[in-house]
């Protein structure tokens, strides 16, 4: 776990640990950086032009561990991970707790190809993964998924960073995991995640169909789709809003009040917030409301055409999670917002008869 001494070479972290307490700004389990706190420091160094190298590192097959040898031993592997990875750091990185199984490390190592190299070599060469760990009365045999992207080299803004890093993760996952790539621009700048990822997304769709169809009312179309989506995208909630800007939580009915502005938002048929800060100002209920229920992201998508009235859709990623939305996920929400689309046209045109 992290102490006070161990991050007093940090000058960016100072204030924030002043103001928050160490403890509140440490996982719980890991003792590494909790998830909002790692990313407002990647922010921090972005913001003053430090250079750094940035990764997220996603253990293979995690769920299997869990369903193997129970939830406590995936807790010590958890654990484990995030000691040895701060080990293996050292003084010239910090390591968060990105996501339930990921972890984003960030190194300086100058943007220096050899040394990142060097660097996850050491990591996949068993000191942190390929190898078996000890978890109360197992052996866990533990491998990872690891997606490497520099700063400024790669990208010159926190989204760009994160974009190259999702490239060089679902690389890494097309090629079988159990791998470190590191972004580089001859060899990764034209891949498509959408390609990359499309095996995975046609098992997300095929679900999503098959939930909707069997639903019989829009509240069980919307519940049989949440799953499949919930795994997918990393959902909290699914909001739907009516032509008004009524807004209802579409798995439980529950009134959310109304959100006014949303058609404007989706006048090209999806907006998508990889922060929140363009609703300040015209669009701050919707903002307050967002922020209030600690979503940091969100998708936004029109349903049906134009001028339909048929309202929107609103996509909320896990809470405190700064989420970077991607191409393939946009996808799932659009066949969602289709199906929804046709199944209220559908409504109309019987109550028309």
């Amino acid at each position: 776990m992290y102490c006070a001494e161990d991050l007093a070479a940090y000058p960016l972290l100072r204030d924030v640990i002043q103001d928050s307490g160490l403890r509140f700004v440490l996982d719980s389990l890991t003792g590494v950086f909790s998830r909002p706190y790692i990313l407002r420091y990647v922010q921090r160094l972005i913001d003053a032009r430090v250079p750094h190298e940035l990764a997220i590192i996603d253990l293979d097959n995690f769920k299997d561990i869990n369903d193997r040898y129970g939830h406590s031993t995936g807790d010590i592997v958890l654990s484990r991970v995030g000691e040895d990875l701060r080990r293996c750091a050292g003084a010239n990185g910090l390591v968060g707790r990105f996501g339930g199984d990921e972890f984003l490390l960030v190194t300086f190592q100058g943007n220096d190809y050899d040394r990142m190299h060097d660097f996850y070599e050491a990591l996949y060469a068993g000191r942190v993964f390929r190898r078996e760990i000890p978890a109360g009365e197992y052996a866990v045999t533990l491998t990872a998924t690891t997606g490497c992207a520099a700063f400024p080299k790669d990208a010159d803004d926190y989204d760009g960073l994160f974009s190259k890093i999702d490239k060089a993760l679902y690389r890494g996952k097309s090629k079988g995991r159990n791998c470190y790539i590191i972004y580089l621009r001859e060899k990764h700048e034209r891949l498509q995640i959408t390609s990359l990822a499309r095996r995975s997304m046609y098992e997300t769709f095929r679900q999503m169909a098959e939930g909707f169809s069997a639903g019989r009312d829009l509240r069980e179309k919307m519940k049989a789709v949440f799953e499949p989506l919930r795994v997918s995208l990393r959902l909290s909630r699914l909001i739907y809003a009516d032509c008004g800007g009524r807004a209802f939580d579409a798995l439980t009915g529950e009134s959310l009040g109304v959100l006014p502005g949303l058609d404007r938002l989706t006048a090209g048929g999806v907006c998508v917030l990889n922060n929140l800060d363009p609703l300040r100002g015209d669009f701050s209920t919707l903002f307050d409301f967002l922020t209030g229920i600690s979503i940091g992201s969100a998708l936004i998508l029109r349903v049906g055409e134009a001028g339909s009235g048929l309202g929107q859709l609103i996509f909320c990623p896990e809470v405190h999670n700064m989420h970077i939305w991607q191409d393939d996920e946009c996808a799932a929400a659009y066949i969602l917002a289709c199906m929804t689309g046709q199944y209220l046209n559908g409504l109309n045109r019987a109550e028309d008869r």
